[in-house]
């Protein structure tokens, strides 16, 4: 279906339960079904469950992917936050057997900040460490947020699960 008169931003409904809100402006389009307007050339395609989008946030577009198993969040100019994270770069939090998590940083960044309340695949009580097992600090910034700071040269950190 087309939802706007110059036809630029439509949205089709597939058999798998897929939506897919494509803009093809220019420029940022607003729909209120949506938590960030859509980016120029963005989308928006959800079967209620997984996400994937290009969203418009943090003064720029940003790309979100949020499936089962995993969340990739890359914002293409300034920070952004969203789905519990902070940051200027793109990461990718990944699940991982028995309950932990790997979290991958890319640009090498030194601080990533966290909501572990508001991450859609909940942490619970453990520790991070980087790949030669090192337990890796944070510092707790209030409401749920922590700033964990990542030692130089690591890419790849792991939240491993204490429970």
């Amino acid at each position: 279906r087309v939802l706007t008169d110059d036809r630029l931003v439509q949205e089709t409904a597939f058999d798998t339960n897929w939506v897919v809100t494509a803009n093809f402006r220019d420029e940022p389009y607003l729909d209120e079904r949506f938590p960030f307007s859509l980016a120029a050339k963005g989308l928006y395609a959800t079967n209620g469950e997984s996400v994937i989008a290009k969203l418009e946030m943090g003064g720029g577009a940003t790309i979100y992917v949020q499936l089962a198993d995993r969340i990739y969040l890359h914002p293409h100019s300034g920070g952004v936050e969203y789905g519990g994270f902070r940051t200027s770069d793109p990461i990718l939090l990944q699940w991982e057997e028995g309950g932990n998590y790997q979290l991958t940083l890319l640009n090498g960044q030194r601080r990533v900040q966290l909501n572990t309340i508001d991450i859609p695949m909940k942490l619970s009580i453990g520790q991070f460490r980087d790949e030669a097992g090192n337990v890796l600090t944070f510092k707790d910034l209030g409401d749920g947020w922590i700033e964990l700071m990542i030692p130089a040269d690591t890419t790849i950190v792991h939240w491993y699960d204490d429970l």
